[in-house]
């Protein structure tokens, strides 16, 4: 009975390496990619707002992989010449606070890979919702607030440079949504802020570089 034990445990290990030599073998590439963009910190896209972004993406399969993204929404330093410049002209007492949010999921097809890998061309859906609210410190029931959805199919192209160095370059097209909120009184104004939602077409044109392994 020990005997059979033995064979049977000799059999699995042997099973296992084997599973572990087949793998380094097909292997040939990373499993996952930690990316970011440093441009977004000057400015996002929406006003006012910057975005400190991280981007994860890990292996699914052989030629797929899902990728995630949240960033946090901060004032731009754009705003602070702003307020300096032009709101302090009106108002020496007005500061601007801006907070937000931005997250986004893409499943990724790396359609030409003939081996398990996060490099090469890629097309991949991808939904994306962003969410900023502008106030007014010293009366925080005085705001402007924003939220930018979009639905869009991605196509690019992700670099391994080395082991290690990814660069990720995308375009893309898709359609968006975005919505305003405002509890600004203006006197003597009649504009209706609802005027500024819309849908309409949404364009990508970016990139991102990070750390593969």
């Amino acid at each position: 009975m020990k005997k059979i034990g033995l064979i049977l445990l000799g059999a699995i290990s042997a099973i296992n390496i084997a599973n572990a030599q087949s793998r380094n073998v097909e292997d040939s590439g990373p499993d996952h990619v930690i990316k970011t963009n440093v441009f977004p910190m000057l400015t996002g896209q929406i006003p006012f707002t910057n975005e400190y972004r991280l981007v994860y993406e890990q292996r699914t399969g052989q030629r797929t992989s899902v990728q995630l993204t949240g960033a946090y929404l901060g004032k731009s330093p754009f705003v602070g010449l702003f307020e300096r410049y032009a709101i302090n002209a009106i108002d020496e007492d007005l500061k601007l606070g801006v907070g937000g949010f931005r997250g986004q999921l893409a499943f990724k097809f790396y359609f030409l890979n003939k081996k398990p890998s996060l490099k090469g061309f890629y097309v991949a859906p991808n939904l994306s919702v962003a969410h900023a609210k502008i106030t007014n410190k010293t009366n925080s029931d005085d705001y402007f607030k924003a939220t930018y959805s979009s639905l869009s199919a991605l196509a690019g192209y992700q670099f391994v440079i080395g082991k290690h160095f990814a660069v990720d370059v995308f375009t893309g097209i898709g359609v968006k949504y975005n919505h305003y909120g405002v509890n600004i009184p203006v006197e003597g104004s009649n504009f209706e802020f609802d005027r500024l939602n819309w849908v309409g077409p949404k364009f990508w044109l970016g990139f991102n570089m990070g750390y593969a392994f």
